[in-house]
């Protein structure tokens, strides 16, 4: 907010608001111009659920979760807030200078913008502003399967603890490197195996060590292992 936009709501907020805005109902259904300017804390609350909106829309920015609390924290920046939220005018009982430090903090928290209007300043709540506060705080969602232990490139990130699930992400590995009944140098395997790690002689440890992949005495050759009931045909 520049230092003209305050003064501009500063000396609107002295003189009068000329041209309010529409009145606009919270999520309570009290207008605006019934609202006692000391807000309740539960009307807050519900003055903010109007603007959170649906969590699919676009967001513009990733608000601090911090700043945007500690804005919130300051009573009469929140006061301020609650003013402005349902459409009245922020600040009717506060000095002008008591004014600008609360449009202050709730513009560097990001939950304040100035509109330009033939009246002259107004003032509104970003609406993506909570909505994007929420899901900076969301976990990312769990990957399915051995997506988990993969890089976005598809790289091993690290290996499962679990030996059921090294089994699964080896056996995820194996079957992109070697096509059934097929023979591999191990220098051919190596160059496959890079795709997928940065320590190539492990995961070939691991993958013959688990029996998913079988080779020759002397490591010259590598295979596919075959699976329960089927005959190795690469004896």
């Amino acid at each position: 907010m520049t230092r003209l936009a305050v003064s501009q709501a500063l000396s609107q907020t002295k003189e009068g608001h000329d041209g309010a805005p529409p009145s606009r109902e919270n999520c309570g259904g009290e207008r605006a111009d019934n609202l006692p300017l000391a807000v309740s804390a539960r009307r807050l609350f519900v003055s903010i659920c109007a603007y959170a909106g649906p969590m699919g829309s676009d967001s513009l920015t990733t608000p601090d979760v911090r700043r945007l609390l500690a804005a919130l924290a300051n009573a009469e920046a929140r006061r301020v807030f609650a003013e402005i939220s349902v459409g009245g005018t922020p600040g009717g009982s506060l000095s002008p200078a008591r004014l600008a430090r609360a449009l202050k903090l709730l513009d560097q928290a990001g939950l304040v913008e100035t509109v330009e209007t033939e009246g002259g300043i107004r003032y509104r709540i970003p609406e993506h502003v909570f909505r994007d506060a929420l899901a900076s705080l969301s976990p990312a969602p769990s990957k399915p399967g051995v997506e988990r232990f993969l890089t976005a490139d598809g790289r091993i990130d690290r290996y499962p603890a679990r030996e059921t699930e090294r089994r699964k992400l080896l056996a995820w590995v194996a079957k992109r490197v070697l096509d059934t009944s097929e023979r591999m140098a191990e220098r051919e395997l190596n160059e496959r195996l890079a795709r997928f790690t940065g320590d190539v002689p492990m995961l070939r440890r691991y993958l013959v060590d688990s029996g998913i992949v079988s080779r020759t005495s002397d490591g010259s050759s590598y295979w596919l292992a075959p699976k329960d009931g089927e005959v190795d045909g690469n004896d």
